[in-house]
């Protein structure tokens, strides 16, 4: 692969980047300004471009002076960055510019965590853990931009596939599913010849900056807000324990009732209400470049590998939110489930299962809607203030199942994408025929 565009890092110091900062996060500026730290105080701003490594296997990755990142203990990372990251394993690390995604890569699935947007911090908790903690170390991996990036209309055209790899000097083959087109949207981004480079844009803030807050009064303010955001994106994490005790009280009262749910649809149901309730990431219509040079990648298909029938619509990871005026989706064809099923079960068909999905989703909200512990809680929006829509290519309508042909009347951003020709939306596309939408009411 001919690389084009190159994972940069440069010490930077607050009054360099401080308005930076206050577009993404205005209350950590103005925190920052009180202090005004000088050249004591340095900051590492790093770009990395689109599919880099920015974290695996509990390791930091870093760029090198070549332009490429590799794990910050290696000797090809320069001393005067690696020697001031060594508190903890992972950094405390503001996004600035476009996203990153967290996710752990399983033989049969990506599991997507979290998707990192400007002005939101990662490696928090690392910082106010204790030095000796008895957990393994962080396993997930991050890389720059979406993981989980789907381009709807299928690219499995080898003709179409060979104009890509001699244009932009690729090596991966033709995708055969929708799971391997990002390490092909990865290639073409970092060659060469893609044209304008992306990229996104990261704060690292080294050591001195926590064992100075950490012991310093006049830091304190400093130290309250960080401990702050850690504690608030920990919430349901720390609460774990008493959803999965809800959730187990929940399944024998489906259970007495003489209804035994099929256990992949159960922790299909169990996954949907964590993604209404803003804990794990679903998928949106990819309208912007902020997960992925999606405007280029989108021109790449249409003039070289002549997409001609269909939109070039892309979907990414999201994270849903209680005040987005725009719909979420969940792929049932692609779910990212968090626990691994047991073979013994009988998987059905995404047709077949979404109204046994349906009467789990209801009999949920049924049951825990009214009851007060979960009063004012992000499962109780969900219960109550969250409509799921039900698609498929294939519409019954007895079912409550919607054909697919809507979604573009009723999400205007499926239709964003304009062509010179008659292309038209893909609604057979496997990614959104059995799909699941999430829409405030």
């Amino acid at each position: 692969m001919n690389i084009g565009c190159k994972a940069i890092a440069e010490i930077v110091y607050w009054k360099n980047v401080r308005k930076e900062v206050a577009k993404v996060n205005p209350e950590l500026s103005k925190t920052i300004d009180k202090l005004d730290p000088g050249k004591k105080y340095p900051l590492f701003k790093v770009r990395y471009p689109f599919g880099a490594k920015i974290a695996h296997e509990g390791e930091i990755y870093f760029p090198t002076q070549k332009g490429t990142v590799e794990p910050l203990s290696s000797n090809h990372i320069a001393d005067e960055f690696r020697s001031k990251l060594k508190r903890r394993d992972l950094p405390a690390i503001l996004m600035l510019k476009n996203t990153a995604e967290m996710f752990y890569e399983m033989p049969d699935r990506i599991i997507s965590g979290h998707v990192l947007r400007p002005g939101f911090f990662i490696g928090l908790w690392n910082q106010f853990d204790a030095e000796e903690i008895y957990y393994v170390k962080w396993v997930w991996s991050l890389v720059s931009g979406a993981r989980t990036i789907y381009l709807l209309p299928k690219t499995t055209n080898i003709v179409g596939h060979k104009i890509l790899r001699k244009k932009y000097g690729m090596t991966a083959h033709t995708p055969k599913n929708y799971s391997e087109q990002w390490k092909v949207f990865v290639e073409i981004a970092n060659s060469k010849d893609f044209g304008t480079p992306w990229y996104s844009e990261m704060l690292f803030f080294p050591d001195i900056w926590f064992e100075t807050a950490t012991k310093d009064p006049a830091w304190k303010n400093l130290y309250d807000y960080l401990l702050k955001e850690a504690w608030r994106d920990s919430t349901y994490w720390r609460h774990k324990n008493t959803f999965e005790l809800i959730w187990e009280n929940f399944i024998h009262h489906v259970m007495d009732k003489n209804v035994k749910p099929n256990l992949y649809i159960a922790y299909m149901v169990k996954q949907l209400i964590l993604i209404g309730s803003g804990v794990l990431p679903c998928l949106t219509v990819a309208t912007d470049d902020t997960a992925a040079p999606i405007s280029a990648l989108q021109k790449i298909y249409l003039n070289d590998y002549k997409l001609k029938d269909y939109l070039p619509i892309f979907m990414c990871s999201h994270c849903f939110s209680f005040t987005q005026t725009y719909p979420a989706y969940y792929s049932l064809q692609y779910p990212n489930l968090l626990e691994t099923i047991p073979i013994n079960q009988n998987v059905p068909s995404v047709l077949s299962s979404m109204p046994e999905i349906q009467t789990l989703i209801q009999a949920f909200r049924n049951r825990i809607a009214k009851n007060h512990i979960i009063e004012h809680t992000p499962i109780d929006s969900f219960c109550n203030h969250v409509a799921l829509d039900y698609f498929h290519y294939r519409e019954e309508k007895h079912n409550h199942i919607r054909s697919t042909e809507n979604l573009p009347k009723e999400d205007v951003r499926f239709s964003s994408c304009k062509t010179n020709n008659n292309a038209i939306f893909p609604s057979a596309s496997s990614i959104i025929s059995g799909c699941i939408r999430f829409k405030n009411n």
